[in-house]
């Protein structure tokens, strides 16, 4: 069985690089077999069950044009920095895992893009788009009809209720809620545990319940 696995390059090398690992391993479809960092005092020590930091981005890309690896997944919070990453090793003509781990509970009609994440305990529901290089996150629930673009970090805990529309590069940080059918801003971040009652179109911080927009 661990033959026919495809060989998967993590670039990232902090705590979500280990959820990520922990993912892949306990899907059916990548074996994780390196992590690369930019950090050059890392490398070549090992980072999490046993794996080696075998080098940084640029090294990564190498090891996929020789077929070391089959693919790469993208460990990085930051959501810009994680999108630029992504992009580059698509624009390199390499494959960019999108990783589900059996433990999230999705429907057959989900839409997920290239380099998205979707961690245990998860629930996606009926007819909702997720773009790429997104991250669902520990028991956070998306509902039905949702359409979050790309680079989106969806935080443990929250909850996007039916209809809900997030822009790109956002942030819904941990134990928020979006009532139904609202729009959240791109490049914008609710807080923890605050609550949007109403569409946002002007990008920033948000705090609170209802939410208020603090900074731009």
């Amino acid at each position: 069985m661990t033959s026919t696995l495809k060989k998967l390059g993590i670039f990232g090398a902090g705590g979500h690089a280990k959820v990520v690992a922990d993912t892949a391993w306990r899907g059916s479809e990548y074996v994780p077999t390196a992590f690369y960092d930019d950090d050059t005092a890392r490398h070549h020590q090992i980072h999490y069950r046993g794996l080696e930091i075998r080098g940084g981005f640029e090294d990564l890309l190498s090891d996929l044009r020789q077929g070391l690896m089959d693919a790469a997944f993208i460990a990085i919070g930051n959501n810009e920095i994680r999108v630029v990453l992504g992009e580059r090793v698509l624009d390199g003509g390499f494959h960019l895992a999108t990783l589900v781990d059996p433990h999230a509970i999705l429907s057959p009609t989900v839409i997920l893009n290239a380099g998205t994440l979707v961690v245990a305990g998860a629930k996606i529901n009926a007819d909702t788009r997720i773009g790429s290089h997104v991250i669902i996150n520990t028991s956070a629930i998306v509902d039905h009809d949702c359409m979050i673009d790309d680079g989106v970090h969806v935080a443990p805990n929250a909850a996007l209720c039916g209809g809900v529309v997030i822009g790109k590069h956002t942030l819904i940080s941990v134990g928020s809620i979006l009532i139904p059918g609202i729009s959240f801003p791109e490049y914008s971040i609710l807080g923890a545990g605050a609550v949007s009652l109403n569409d946002e179109t002007n990008p920033g911080v948000y705090i609170g319940t209802p939410s208020r927009r603090i900074t731009k």
